[in-house]
């Protein structure tokens, strides 16, 4: 759980940086995390 916790600290804070000119993409990758966590 630490592991998948500091991945999505990391997600959260370079992501947002990449794609914001691009909410969609950001949007999905939010989406792709749920999923993620529901398998995980």
């Amino acid at each position: 759980m630490n592991s998948y916790t500091t991945a999505v600290l990391i997600y959260d804070l370079i992501l947002p940086h990449f794609l914001k000119k691009s909410r969609e993409n950001w949007q999905k990758m939010k989406t792709l995390s749920t999923f993620f966590l529901v398998l995980f």
